[in-house]
């Protein structure tokens, strides 16, 4: 799918007909010299529906909103093939060389850079969370944000540690509230034209998720990633989704611990799945306020 969205903005979809998650969102800025932001996947189809999108004008960079095989696959290939440089943040190096062994990125790119795409010009705003070095691009003038995987048309990103981190998500996500924004083009999923009523959404599904994960630990003790993970969802989870839910359970226990309002047992023990997670007595105490309506009781002396 190709669908110009304003004068040299081009939305492009090369994985169309696959769901939202298979098929991400890629943006082609510019007239004579081009910019696409993120690359999709390595596959021949897409690489060519990408081509064919630039009509033969110069592809002059590929912009990375982060480093996953969605949204950074194909970029290596097309800069062969177009001799576009890839751009990303310095913090995604690690993943991509993880990933794609010896593919590099060729400029690193800063918060607060501002890039001339062909007549629009786009500023990096650093949002970690999701990854570690995501960025999103803001189009000022248009009060147009690319969002990659901060924000999304529908659902919500995956945060899973050590790549993700829950509490720079959610930073990331009150960065981009404070943005003056009308429109959003996420890397998957419908345009978003509400972004203040989206983005609160997506803070609000994460609030609740946290207060669901206290009220499972507060009813049960303490408890494994998975006993936690299996309780949050009534024991009905399918077992090929476990894993991903596991994965967010383990980015919020993460906030909750570096907030002094969980603790897991062993202390020492390094494997995640065999630690015991509960509350510490004071979240103890207001989880049961929440969740009971009883007031903390003072402490005896």
């Amino acid at each position: 799918m190709i669908a110009a969205l304003l004068p040299g903005l081009v939305h492009l979809v090369p994985e169309a007909g696959q769901g939202p998650w298979q098929a991400p969102n890629l943006y082609l800025l510019g007239r004579d010299r081009l910019t696409l932001i993120d690359s999709g996947y390595d596959r021949e189809p897409s690489l060519e529906a990408i081509a064919a999108a630039t009509g033969g004008a110069r592809l002059e960079r590929i912009v990375l909103t982060h480093g996953h095989l969605d949204h950074a696959g194909g970029a290596w290939k097309l800069r062969e093939r177009l001799g576009a440089e890839v751009w990303a943040h310095r913090a995604e190096e690690p993943a991509i060389a993880r990933r794609f062994g010896r593919r590099r990125i060729d400029r690193f790119l800063e918060d607060g850079e501002r890039i001339d795409a062909g007549g629009h010009i786009l500023e990096t705003v650093l949002t970690p969370g999701h990854a570690a070095g995501h960025l999103c691009l803001l189009l000022r003038q248009e009060a147009i944000l690319l969002s990659g995987d901060l924000v999304t048309g529908d659902g919500s990103s995956l945060i899973v540690p050590p790549e993700g981190n829950l509490r720079d998500y959610l930073d990331s996500l009150r960065r981009v509230q404070a943005l003056p924004l009308k429109t959003i083009l996420p890397g998957h999923g419908p345009i978003v034209y509400e972004p203040a009523v989206r983005l609160r959404e997506l803070y609000q599904h994460r609030e609740l998720r946290e207060l669901c994960i206290a009220g499972c630990l507060l009813r049960g003790g303490a408890m494994t990633l998975k006993d936690l993970t299996r309780a949050m969802y009534y024991g009905l989870i399918h077992p090929q989704l476990e894993g991903v839910a596991m994965g967010t359970a383990a980015a919020h226990l993460d906030k909750l611990i570096a907030e002094g309002s969980a603790a897991f047992e062993p202390a020492d023990e390094p494997d995640v799945f065999k630690r015991a997670y509960r509350l510490r007595p004071a979240a103890a105490a207001e989880a049961e306020r929440i969740f009971i309506g009883r007031e903390p009781q003072p402490t005896k002396r």
